[in-house]
């Protein structure tokens, strides 16, 4: 029979081991949303899709819900003919649920026209549903932005 004090230390090193899982993944997920940004900023499309699962749902207040990586890119692909970004993300919350997570966070700054540098104040809340894939990488699956806070 395993004594309590043995079974408390086995319970805390199991919980302590989760807690650093836990941790560890969060950070993976915040990663790919700082890189999508970081893209956004540099123009970088491969980056960018890169960010997106192939069955990317985008969900922008007020527009046409988008579909697909391939469409996805065609909509990215006019979006950089147009503007340059110059974005920051606050990531607000994160809740992970085994393979899948859940982020809320805002976007502020500018889109600045290429045509005639006409800036558009950003400053958006954004919800995340992020799945991670079977080689363990974190991808945004769907996407609702446009939010007012």
């Amino acid at each position: 029979m395993i004594s309590p004090a043995v079974l408390f230390m086995l319970m805390a090193g199991f919980l302590t081991g989760c807690a650093k899982n836990t941790s560890y993944e969060i950070e993976k997920i915040h990663a790919v949303l700082y890189r999508l940004i970081d893209a956004d900023n540099r123009s970088d499309l491969e980056t960018i899709l890169n960010a997106y699962s192939d069955s990317i749902e985008f969900y922008p207040a007020g527009k046409a819900f988008i579909q697909g990586i391939s469409t996805v890119k065609k909509n990215y692909e006019t979006l950089l003919k147009a503007y340059k970004m110059n974005l920051q993300t606050q990531i607000l919350e994160t809740q992970l649920f085994s393979d899948h997570a859940l982020v809320t966070g805002i976007n502020k700054g500018f889109r600045t026209s290429l045509d005639d540098s006409v800036q558009y104040r950003v400053d958006d809340k954004y919800i995340a549903l992020m799945v991670r894939n079977k080689k363990g990488d974190w991808k945004i699956d769907k996407l609702i932005w446009g939010l007012y806070h």
